[in-house]
């Protein structure tokens, strides 16, 4: 069980700070406790281990679980580690070198997530059973239970201010219950696969999802409003996570890969390369400056966040706070959309556009509608194509509102269905023209915008070879990567092996 300080590896807006190995399967879980210079993290080999980032720290490695750790957290105030299993228990562990503990006999089958409120007053979680239960902490005593879903209960969340919890099941709804009654408030549909993990906006006024089918959710719970939508990956995502600003949202994937998402124009930021095997979870810190992911290559890495993007401002907090007051206590008024949930998939134009970004470069651009967005999809790793509804306009999301989670205008969310205008069509790219109304092109020479169309492809096949190049040379890097963490594998069992025999060796002797 090693840590180890690494060479940066750089990316956009973070670079690798340590690597944490001591696990000797997948790691499922990552989380950081409230003062950032610790994370726990749990295994498929039914472990728990608390990280020190100090070096001359030792770690803690607690067993008690009879099969894999499906999910950890630490409590706020720092007093308890929760750990859940498919063993269908709970575990409370006191984060000491003794790490005692106290089981809860939670659920009759696999426990798949737990969460803990701000307060460290409430657990939350959720199984195979189909349902969530609230329990009481430090003393754990049951005080209700959720049940509404009609298939396995994948993830929970909490809301900021611990009146709400998030539910995401294989049903592909997202249910949104308030603590108070245990009544569901939302019902959130239009992921196509299994829900991953559901986790709450920091402003709690907005669920986002992740799912099987590659793609991310985003709603609005005031209204039962779609706000955005990303095909994310190339391969089922396994865990998101927004940032305390409530600017980015990180998801973690079965591709190896972790995206960084800038919500207020819903591009990608970032593409980290650093797992060999799929990425099952990625946590933030508290503070932000700091985020974990572990996989199935059996690591755990501490990154670092760019100062200038990882800023939370306090103003932002200030009205999170403020919006967190105005959270939804009763029933929507909506009956049909509360019984049948929200189906539209693409959002009307007066909410955040949807945005669809797809790994391989595109090799036309007739569908986009601005240059803009053709120019600023080359600096990213891989050339993105943004589709876009004809409802949508294409005004910067900035001009419509201070943040992509704030209210818009009431006339914004009036009924679709009573609009009798007909859909507006999208604006055209057209090259001005030194031509008249009246006037046509010689026949001669062909149309600017076919000579516009070419130059792009050019630029865009240019591109192309590029990040051909650097995808070469990443697998190469993380084959060598490969190679050397097999390597400290095998020493770290030859090291095992040794301890053994000298334990026995003193056991003999006495």
């Amino acid at each position: 069980m090693t840590f180890k300080s690494s060479t940066p590896l750089q990316a956009d807006f973070c670079s690798l700070e340590k690597t944490f190995r001591g696990h000797r399967g997948a790691v499922t879980s990552v989380a950081f406790n409230s003062s950032g210079n610790k994370i726990v993290s749990g295994g498929a080999d039914n472990t728990v281990i608390i990280w020190n980032f100090k070096d001359n720290y030792r770690a803690y490695k607690y067993k008690g679980h009879t099969k894999p750790v499906t999910s950890v957290k630490f409590t706020p105030n720092g007093n308890l580690v929760v750990s859940s299993s498919k063993d269908g228990t709970i575990k409370l562990w006191t984060p000491t070198l003794e790490g005692r503990c106290t089981s809860i006999s939670a659920h009759t089958s696999s426990v798949n997530c737990v969460d803990v409120s701000y307060d460290s007053k409430l657990l939350v979680s959720c199984a195979n059973d189909k349902s969530a239960k609230i329990w009481s902490l430090p003393n754990p005593k049951f005080l209700s239970s959720f049940s509404g879903h009609t298939n396995t209960v994948r993830s929970c969340s909490f809301s900021p201010d611990a009146r709400l919890i998030a539910t995401g099941a294989d049903d592909r709804c997202v249910k949104v219950w308030s603590v108070d009654d245990t009544a569901c408030l939302h019902t959130l549909q239009g992921i196509q696969d299994d829900i991953t993990q559901v986790c709450f906006h920091p402003s709690g006024t907005s669920v986002a999802a992740c799912s099987l089918d590659c793609s991310i959710m985003i709603w609005d719970i005031r209204t039962n409003k779609l706000l955005q939508r990303y095909i994310a990956h190339n391969q089922a995502i396994n865990s998101i996570a927004f940032h305390p600003n409530g600017q980015l949202l990180l998801s973690a994937s079965s591709d190896t890969k972790i995206n960084c998402w800038d919500l207020t124009t819903g591009l990608l930021s970032s593409t980290i390369h650093s797992h060999t095997k799929p990425v099952i979870t990625v946590s933030f810190s508290e503070e932000g400056s700091l985020f974990a992911s572990g996989g199935e290559d059996n690591s755990v890495y501490l990154w670092r966040c760019d100062p200038k993007m990882a800023y939370v401002d306090p103003s932002f907090k200030q009205q999170s706070s403020t919006s967190l007051g105005k959270s939804p206590r009763i029933k929507s008024q909506q009956s049909s959309q509360q019984s049948h949930g929200y189906t539209e998939q693409t959002p009307p134009h007066s909410i955040l556009r949807t945005q669809e970004h797809s790994a391989t470069p595109p090799r036309s651009f007739q569908e986009q509608t601005q240059p803009s967005s053709v120019q600023q999809s080359a600096q990213h790793q891989f050339t993105q194509e943004e589709h876009f509804h004809p409802q949508q306009t294409s005004t910067h999301l900035t001009e419509q509102f201070h943040h992509p989670f704030y209210p818009p205008p009431a006339e914004d969310f009036q009924d679709e269905s009573s609009d009798d205008e007909p859909d507006p069509k999208p604006q055209q790219f057209a090259p001005s023209s030194p031509h008249s109304s009246h006037e046509q092109p010689s026949s001669t020479s062909p149309p600017r915008s076919s000579i516009l169309e070419d130059n792009l492809l050019t630029i865009m096949d240019q591109t192309q070879r590029t990040v051909e190049g650097h995808t070469k040379l990443i697998e190469a890097l993380q084959k060598n990567m490969d190679n050397l963490h097999q390597r400290q594998v095998s020493s770290e069992a030859k090291l095992e092996n040794i301890e053994n025999t000298l334990l026995k060796i003193l056991d003999a002797l006495k």
